[in-house]
């Protein structure tokens, strides 16, 4: 899966509340050790948010509304939408995040 085919689709919960869409990815370098002897990169979550109108696109205003969704939440990824298991309380925003 390339990450250019999660960026389309809704991203909905369990109970099938939008979430937004995918506005940005968080990896990590720490999967399997390729022949050039770098370790792989390994998709760890998404920063899920709802598109904004008009004006200038601005990476601290998306994110302020945004949610992060750690990739272990992603129970499907559908070709009409990402389905995510919602944690009782919703998902922390990402400017909350540490």
């Amino acid at each position: 899966m390339r990450f250019g085919d999660l960026l389309h689709p809704p991203v909905v919960d369990q109970h099938g509340r939008s979430l937004g869409q995918v506005r940005d990815a968080h990896v990590v370098q720490d999967g399997p050790l390729l022949a050039s002897g770098h370790a792989a990169f390994r998709l760890h979550g998404l920063v899920v948010g709802r598109r904004l109108a008009g004006g200038r696109f601005s990476r601290r205003r998306l994110h302020h509304h945004a949610v992060y969704v750690p990739w272990p939440a992603v129970t499907s990824v559908e070709d009409d939408c990402i389905v995510v298991s919602s944690p009782e309380g919703g998902f922390a925003s990402s400017t909350s995040r540490a």
